[in-house]
Formats: C-alpha cells, sequence, structure tokens
C-alpha cells in the first residue's frame, strides 16, 4: 500500500487473519469440526486488532484513553471467557463484549472526526471507510450472535446468513479504504482550504 500509516497496515493484516480464519473454518473438516473454538480465538485476536487500530488512529482524548484502559479490561474478560467456555458453544458473552466496545470506538471515532475541522472531505480518509466497515458489521451482527445460542441448528442456518452478507459487505469496504490509500482523491478539499482569501484584493 502507498503511503500507508501504521493504523492501516494493521488494518491490513487484520483483514488478511479474517479472510483465512473464514477460509480455514469452511474449507476443511477440522475446521469445521472445531468451529466455535477457532471463533473463540478469533474474537480475542480481532479485538486486539482492532483496538490498536483504534489507538494509533485515534485523534480524541476519549478515545485515545478508552483504548488504553477499556480495551485491555473487556480483552482480559473475553480471554478468560473463552478459557472457561465450552469449545462446543458459541461464546455469546466475549462476541457481545467485542460488539459493544468497538461500536462505543468506532462511535467515538467518527464523532471525533466530524468535529473537528478538516482539510479534506472524511470520505476521501481510509480510516473513515474502515471504521464504517467495523461499524456495520458489528451492528449488523451483534443480536444474532446474542441469541445464536437459542437457535434450533435450522434456524441458526437460516439467520446465518446476516453474518456472511455482512462479511462480505465488510470486506469490501475495507477494499474501498485501502484503494482510497493508493488512489488518494487530490480533488476533495474541502472548498475553505481552497481559497486563499490573503490573494483577494481588498474593495475599493
Amino acid at each position: 500500500m502507498k503511503k500507508a500509516t501504521k493504523e492501516l497496515w494493521v488494518a491490513f493484516f487484520y483483514l488478511i487473519f479474517s479472510i483465512s480464519i473464514d477460509f480455514v473454518t469452511t474449507s476443511n473438516n477440522f475446521g469445521r469440526n472445531h468451529r466455535t473454538a477457532i471463533w473463540g480465538v478469533d474474537t480475542i485476536i480481532e479485538f486486539s486488532f482492532l483496538t490498536i487500530f483504534f489507538y494509533l488512529s485515534s485523534n480524541n482524548q476519549f478515545l485515545t484513553r478508552a483504548t488504553k484502559i477499556i480495551g485491555p479490561i473487556i480483552l482480559s474478560v473475553i480471554i478468560y471467557s473463552f478459557l472457561k467456555s465450552d469449545k462446543e458453544i458459541f461464546d455469546s458473552t466475549a462476541q457481545f463484549l467485542e460488539s459493544i466496545t468497538l461500536i462505543i470506538f468506532s462511535i467515538s471515532f467518527l464523532f471525533g472526526e466530524l468535529n473537528k475541522p478538516q482539510p479534506y472531505s472524511i470520505f476521501s480518509s481510509p480510516n473513515f471507510w474502515i471504521v464504517l466497515a467495523i461499524l456495520i458489521y458489528m451492528s449488523s451482527t451483534l443480536f444474532l450472535f446474542i441469541i445464536v445460542n437459542h437457535l434450533s441448528p435450522e434456524q441458526r442456518e437460516k439467520y446465518w446468513v446476516i453474518n456472511r452478507v455482512s462479511s462480505i459487505v465488510t470486506n469490501i469496504i475495507f477494499c474501498i479504504a485501502f484503494l482510497k490509500c493508493r488512489f488518494p482523491n487530490k480533488d476533495t478539499k474541502g472548498s475553505n482550504s481552497a481559497i486563499d482569501y490573503r490573494h483577494i484584493p481588498e474593495k475599493p
């Protein structure tokens, strides 16, 4: 990636890891038979990657402090939940904690970006698209992950399409983010920054 910052490299490696997990859990018998245990490990590593991403890309004090203080606490709880959980059952508790925390991080990030002067359109920022992808995925799958253990196998197969579609949409938005980094749009400057008022002659 051209001119990629640290947080974009974190997001890139997270995307590679996420795609690899999807491949392992669908392409062979080991992955299919140990799917819930693999998802538990995936939740731990996913939360770690994304918390680091938010820490590196943060421009407001709340998010910086939250990623440094709340992030490690939630990560510890997720790890503890995984170690104590039945590896044959989807760990809804860990997934719920991850989703809620990352939704809060995402909203905080977007709120901070929208309330500060921007020399460029926020839509030209790769970080914006990555955070949008995270917010969409965590929001759209939150309630599915809460109730998944209360569904019958038939219902689970029926509603799990929500996760599949959300994952596809998320990966597409991630690709948009990396394209924004690779091919930045130089014409997205805000109107205020495009005009230098110092060279406008005073009215006679």
